[in-house]
């Protein structure tokens, strides 16, 4: 499921729960995981954006690939 996209820049542990369709327990473990490694980042305000680190992980890619800059994250966390 895409959640952030142009439309989504920032959401709440609550937004990103009902758009996941994911216990609200569950989403804050995986939210503090991603924010540990640098995939999100918590606002003041306490909603998410996509994080830093994820920027400099898609800069690594190689430019021969065809890779385009993403418009959302994905979320498909199966290994954490």
């Amino acid at each position: 499921m895409k959640l952030f996209d142009a439309r989504h820049r920032a959401q709440t542990l609550a937004e990103l729960s009902r758009r996941t369709a994911t216990p609200r327990s569950t989403t804050r473990q995986l939210a503090r995981k991603l924010t540990d490694v640098g995939a999100l980042e918590r606002l003041d305000d306490g909603r998410y954006v996509v994080g830093v680190r994820l920027l400099e992980i898609a800069s690594l890619a190689p430019s021969g690939h065809g890779l385009r800059a993403s418009r959302c994250l994905t979320w498909g966390i199966s290994s954490m």
